[in-house]
């Protein structure tokens, strides 16, 4: 989906001034703002202090919600420390807002502490308030590392080492990965909610619109806001380790049309500086906001409703026929398979992958078949013993051996004694390690290492792990519709497409159903086989008439 959405973007013609943008040439420095929780209040103040003397602040209520991140994980201030400590560790300088009676609780202790540990570097104090006011005079004081460590020394020895077993031993922070969050203007009261998908997924988030409000831009830089904060939002940009995208997937193309400038200069930036495979894009669904998640609850009326929901035209004509069809092109849920077939191949990943290898130029039912009657016909399943028993020349007669189990016992012969070799060598034996804990875009270019697996073929592979298997993949954004014959020649009559390739074909079905392109597959490729034939198609009873222009004339060989 990520090309998908920086194509869209680049077709924008209100990115004009980013010719003109240059990047300051020394970035400004993140300072970390240590401070005592119970004086939040003056959290913008602290900011604004940084700002006017050309810092970023990087303030951790800010940053990270103390509401948001306690609750998600469940008032467990270890985790919560985590994330400070991981914020902290990316900022250039710590300085230490604190009372004038220089109070230092547990959380800030732990702070200077490791970033005395860490960073190896000055600490600077800041006299800043007094219960509600603050301080008239500020007199800034850094502090050596030496100095550090006798304030350290000076605290409870006790709870110094209880600090230091619980956040120091295991380290826990070091396993968080951080995740820049990009997400319209608009959509800034949603940002809490991304902030809790990052803390479930163990993850520790840099969300510039909390970080950095632009009210406080536009207050301190006045008629340079606009290129500061683009400059600034890039510095913190580059701290981080992945980028999600929060957007509504259902209507992608009004969500990036009214997207915020400084949002499409991130994409842009990261999808070709950085590397474009650590980009994610999230529904707000997915994120649990309860306006995309539960939109017929939320909504007061039909028209709150749709303002979030996709174009269901198209889509709930599909949904209507595959009611209809029920499960009749389902190879695992229908009644093609036999139910030993099916419980076979559900119970063994390789019997899964050797039936994906077969299916092809011959009924699925049979192809899907094979693992089963070859296991009856030589008395075992085993990989090893495929290996050490045959080459290709004797598992080609044993194909062959009447009634032959493939239309091309050689070809297929070749591709599963290379299957069994590949699956022993890199998977240890077994075809699940393909797709366990795995994006749906590496289990295609996993799947694609076989012989005998194309493109097409590995997108129904993953099409069919999660739809029939229930494996759990998230990016199902990146299950492409199977390039079929059936599936191009319907593209194309009904005007989805205007030339027949793989990438319009792609596009096409991800603007019908950006979350899973992928599913489309079976409810396409039944309506041609069924009305959208390559002569006289029976347009009159084809479920999707209503979104056809029934271009008769193609442009496909058949």
């Amino acid at each position: 989906m990520i090309e998908y959405i920086i194509e869209l973007i680049s077709k924008r013609t209100d990115l004009d001034w980013l010719k003109n943008f240059k990047r300051h040439t020394h970035e400004k420095k993140l300072v970390y703002t240590s401070f005592d929780g119970d004086y939040m209040h003056f959290m913008y103040d602290m900011m604004i202090y940084l700002m006017k003397q050309d810092y970023i602040p990087i303030n951790p209520e800010a940053t990270l919600g103390y509401y948001v991140s306690t609750t998600t994980h469940e008032g467990s201030k270890i985790s919560v420390m985590q994330d400070c400590i991981k914020t902290e560790l990316i900022c250039d300088e710590m300085w230490v807002f604190n009372p004038i009676n220089n109070h230092l609780p547990e959380g800030v202790i732990a702070e200077m502490s490791i970033w005395n540990k860490m960073k190896d570097s000055k600490i600077k104090f800041v006299p800043f308030f007094d219960s509600l006011n603050i301080v008239g005079t500020i007199n800034v004081r850094e502090v050596e590392n030496d100095e550090i460590c006798k304030l350290l020394e000076v605290y409870n020895k006790s709870d110094m080492e209880e600090i230091k077993n619980k956040l120091f031993l295991d380290n826990a922070f070091r396993d968080l990965h951080q995740a820049y969050i990009v997400a319209n203007f608009y959509n800034f009261k949603h940002l809490d909610w991304c902030r809790a998908y990052c803390y479930e997924n163990h993850t520790c988030p840099i969300s510039p619109q909390n970080i950095m409000s632009y009210f406080l831009y536009n207050k301190t830089y006045k008629d340079d806001a606009k290129k500061e904060y683009l400059n600034d939002r890039l510095t913190l940009l580059d701290k981080a380790e992945e980028l999600l995208f929060f957007t509504n997937t259902k209507k992608i193309e009004e969500e990036i049309k009214n997207l915020d400038i400084f949002s499409c200069v991130e994409l842009l930036y990261w999808f070709y500086k950085k590397d474009k495979s650590k980009i994610k894009v999230v529904d707000w669904a997915t994120a649990n906001v309860p306006k995309y998640k539960y939109s017929d609850k939320w909504a007061l009326t039909r028209t709150e409703q749709l303002e979030v929901e996709e174009d269901t035209s198209l889509l709930e004509n599909l949904r209507k026929y595959e009611k209809e069809i029920k499960d009749d092109f389902n190879i695992f849920r229908g009644e093609l398979l036999s139910i030993e077939v099916r419980d076979f191949i559900k119970n063994d990943s390789n019997a899964f992958l050797f039936g994906l290898i077969s299916d092809q130029s011959i009924k699925a039912e049979i192809a899907w078949s094979l693992p089963y009657n070859l296991k009856n016909r030589i008395g075992y399943f085993d990989l090893n013993k495929f290996i050490e028993n045959f080459d290709e020349n004797s598992f080609e007669s044993v194909l062959k051996e009447k009634p032959a189990l493939h239309r091309y016992p050689r070809n297929i012969a070749k591709y599963l004694l290379s299957a069994s070799k590949l699956l022993v060598e890199k998977y240890e034996g077994k075809a699940e390690n393909i797709w366990k804990n795995q994006t749906a875009a590496i289990v295609i270019e996993r799947l694609e290492e076989f012989k005998g697996i194309s493109h097409k073929k590995a997108a129904l592979g993953c099409l069919l792990l999660v739809r029939d298997f229930n494996v759990e993949l998230l990016d199902k954004e990146n299950i492409n519709i199977v390039y079929d014959l059936h599936i191009r020649r319907i593209f194309l009559r009904a005007g989805f497409i205007e030339k027949d390739t793989l990438e319009d074909v792609f596009l096409a079905a991800k603007k019908i159903y950006p979350s899973f392109p992928g599913y489309l597959t079976s409810m396409f490729w039944a309506i041609g086989r069924d009305f959208c034939r390559p002569t006289s198609p029976t347009c009159f009873l084809c479920p999707i008439r209503d979104n056809c222009q029934q271009k008769i004339e193609l442009d496909i060989k058949e």
